[in-house]
């Protein structure tokens, strides 16, 4: 008996029209399903490094403000917060201003926030003996104010209570706020501070 043998024909016919487009849908549902997780990510690290940045700025700028006050050889006066007295209320020009004012031996450290930009300044001057609680002064300040003064920006609140600082009972300690807002993300610093030198207990009336 003759061995059959079966011959397998090839089909050299290739992709047809209809699985080419098949392949073609799959592929781009793949490459949709990859972007949108490329998309995710990348929001996602924009936000984090956001937040990250947001955060280390704050910390930064208000530990700077909480060392000055710590620090402080002569007191320290808050002037244009929500309890300041009339007297030392800051306006200038119809814009209302907000500061904090650290007096050392040798020199006045004047925190400048203004609330129409949300930007924080300090600037330092040669201290002299008709600066303390001046309201004056810190209005002289405020027309000094040049970009290289410039603490932070994006400053939302700057809050400081001294009330309690002139209280031998307080033992030299003010109250601090601050929050920082940038692309929609906030973030508060908030703590007492207590002034380290014990002359300053009540610095109004041993400051001269």
């Amino acid at each position: 008996m003759e061995e059959e043998r079966t011959v397998k024909k090839l089909n050299n016919q290739g992709l047809t029209l209809v699985e080419l487009i098949i392949v073609m849908a799959l592929a781009g549902i793949v490459s949709l399903i990859a972007f949108s997780f490329l998309q995710s990510g990348t929001q996602f690290y924009n936000t984090i490094s956001a937040e990250v940045d947001l955060q280390m700025e704050s910390q930064t700028t208000y530990n700077q403000i909480r060392e000055m006050v710590m620090n402080a050889e002569r007191g320290a006066v808050a002037f244009g917060m929500p309890t300041s007295s009339d007297n030392r209320k800051l306006v200038v020009s119809g814009k209302s201003y907000r500061a904090l004012v650290i007096y050392n031996s040798n020199n006045v450290q004047v925190i400048l926030y203004d609330p129409a930009s949300k930007k924080l300044y300090l600037l330092e001057e040669a201290r002299t003996s008709a600066q303390y609680g001046n309201q004056a002064h810190v209005i002289s300040c405020i027309s000094k104010i040049k970009d290289e003064n410039l603490m932070s920006a994006g400053v939302s609140e700057f809050d400081v209570d001294t009330t309690k600082l002139n209280s031998v009972a307080s033992n030299g300690m003010l109250s601090m706020k601050l929050v920082f807002t940038k692309k929609g993300e906030n973030y508060t610093c908030e703590s007492y501070v207590t002034l380290r030198n014990d002359n300053v207990k009540n610095p109004d009336e041993r400051y001269e």
